[in-house]
């Protein structure tokens, strides 16, 4: 439906289905405009770190300089392209800045994924190949979460992932060994899975 400019002359209009007639004012024409999307701000402004920003703006055909829409927020359930589990350990073309781009602008603090949370519906996120992610708590609040790929990354702690209630586990992959290291008795509590299998991942 498309909304124009209304028109109404002054007087009183009966309404055929009450008997309460309505008097209007010529004062009520006007141009109806659209309702303006919300936005977080650029992907510069949302996230901390510019090459992620980057990265994510390309994974949804947008530029870093353009508005980070609410519903494309909300709208986006999987950013498996951020990490190199593609196969794209230096170079993918259509995602110039992720995978093994983002891992080799990654500073000795680690990457900062400062805006993520702005995901609120996100089911599936890929980290592989990143190094050193120092804190996940960005994910922390994202409630429909359910796959993290964490190969190749130095975690030592999946306590910011933790959730109150859950109805379905949070899956998180590591490589083999490391495993046991991340598996306490509080991951159960928490509605996290660590599982190992690097038999198709890519060496870093």
């Amino acid at each position: 439906m498309t909304l124009a400019a209304c028109s109404v002359a002054s007087g009183t209009y009966d309404n055929p289905l009450s008997s309460t007639s309505r008097t209007y004012s010529p004062y009520l024409e006007r141009n109806v405009a659209p309702i303006p999307q919300a936005t977080f701000g650029t992907y510069y402004q949302v996230f901390t770190n510019p090459v992620l920003a980057q990265c994510v703006a390309e994974i949804l055909d947008a530029k870093p300089t353009d508005q980070l829409w609410l519903s494309t927020a909300y709208e986006t359930l999987s950013l498996t392209e951020i990490g190199a589990s593609n196969g794209y350990d230096r170079t993918n073309e259509e995602h110039p800045h992720c995978a093994g781009a983002l891992r080799d602008s990654i500073s000795p603090e680690g990457l900062d994924i400062t805006g993520l949370e702005v995901f609120a519906n996100l089911e599936v996120i890929d980290f592989t190949g990143m190094h050193h992610i120092p804190d996940l708590t960005p994910l922390g609040g994202l409630s429909n979460l359910m796959h993290v790929y964490l190969f190749g990354t130095q975690i030592t702690s999946l306590e910011p992932l933790k959730r109150t209630q859950w109805e379905q586990k949070l899956v998180v992959s590591v490589e083999d060994e490391r495993v046991s290291r991340l598996s306490i008795p509080e991951l159960a509590q928490w509605g996290i899975l660590v599982e190992g299998n690097i038999s198709d991942q890519p060496k870093f």
